[in-house]
């Protein structure tokens, strides 16, 4: 997952250090970005996640799945909802709770230091529930972005 992770966002960086940018290319981006997250999601929802990090990520995938028909039917209308820096904040952090989560449950099933092993669950469940909040936060400014250009 973290391989995965670090080399799109080595893509990103190359495409824009490179003035690579292209409009296909950042819907590709921005579609594996979903696909990533959304198998790390429910693979961890069905066998590894905690309650309250399973309704963090249901919040997560419902949302991307709202914004995303939000953005279709923009789109159907001849317009466009382009990424905002809030939910690049929200792709960021929820990659990073779901790596950090795996930390966790690496180090704890190889019986690392208590401390170390409670300190990556603690950090897991902060990234996950900023993502959740980025998340909102950013999907109540594509409600309003949509609502300004009607």
């Amino acid at each position: 997952f973290v391989l995965a992770a670090l080399t799109d966002w080595v893509d990103g960086w190359l495409a824009r250090k490179l003035n690579a940018v292209s409009a296909i290319g950042a819907a590709l981006d921005h579609c594996a970005d979903k696909v990533l997250l959304t198998c790390a999601l429910v693979t961890l929802a069905y066998g590894a996640l905690p309650l309250d990090l399973v309704i963090a990520a249901m919040i997560l995938l419902g949302r991307d799945i709202a914004v995303a028909g939000l953005r279709e039917g923009l789109s159907n209308a001849g317009r466009a909802l382009p990424v905002g820096q809030l939910g690049k904040w929200k792709t960021t952090a929820a990659m990073a709770a779901v790596a950090v989560f795996l930390g966790f449950q690496t180090v704890a099933l190889l019986f690392a230091s208590p401390r170390l092993v409670m300190g990556l669950d603690w950090a897991s469940h902060i990234l996950f529930w900023v993502a959740v909040a980025l998340a909102l936060l950013s999907a109540v400014g594509y409600v309003g972005t949509a609502l300004k250009r009607s």
